[in-house]
């Protein structure tokens, strides 16, 4: 829309401002008296800035205005992350438990803690080192997904030669053991 020069700019910030969404109103006036309007950067700029005001006049007089997804979506996707925590968290405490040795079993479960906030920190850091000195992200998009999409299958290819050479052990710990 606003690669063709679709949009009606004076109407588009007299709409935002009607709505209270006053923001987005002064950038894209700042962004229409611009030298550089017309550029690729500067089109990615206004759309951006048309997409946070959700709404838009197009040349022809007509208003388009954003539809906004349900908070229900949000809950499903909560359930589900949930749902896989619990089955991913409990998997791992029972492997880290039954593999270590009776006087390193704290420690081991520890370890697995560790690697959780481990990758939390790994999250924290590509977010860091993936932001311009602007905080524009360098994996805009889907390419932020992509790559932590391929890290995962590192990891997945990595954990199937791990695996390859694992030997199963099991240190139970017996009632006489808990009791002494």
């Amino acid at each position: 829309m606003v690669a063709d020069a679709s949009v009606d700019y004076p109407k588009t910030i007299e709409v935002l401002r009607a709505s209270e969404r006053n923001a987005p109103a002064q950038a894209l006036e700042t962004l229409a008296k611009e030298p550089k309007a017309g550029d690729e950067a500067w089109r990615s700029k206004v759309s951006e800035t048309i997409a946070r005001g959700g709404v838009a006049i197009a040349a022809n007089g007509s208003r388009l205005d954003a539809e906004w997804p349900s908070i229900a979506w949000q809950i499903v996707a909560f359930l589900v992350l949930t749902a896989a925590e619990v089955l991913v968290s409990v998997t791992c405490l029972e492997f880290s438990y039954t593999q270590a040795p009776k006087k390193m079993k704290s420690f081991v479960m520890s370890l697995y803690l560790l690697s959780v906030s481990a990758g939390n920190v790994l999250t924290a850091l590509v977010n860091k080192f993936t932001q311009d000195a602007d905080g524009n992200s360098l994996l805009p998009g889907a390419s932020y997904y992509w790559f932590f999409t391929t890290l995962m299958l590192a990891a997945a290819v990595v954990y199937i030669v791990v695996s390859l050479f694992y030997r199963e052990r099991e240190y139970l710990q017996s009632a006489e053991d808990a009791a002494a």
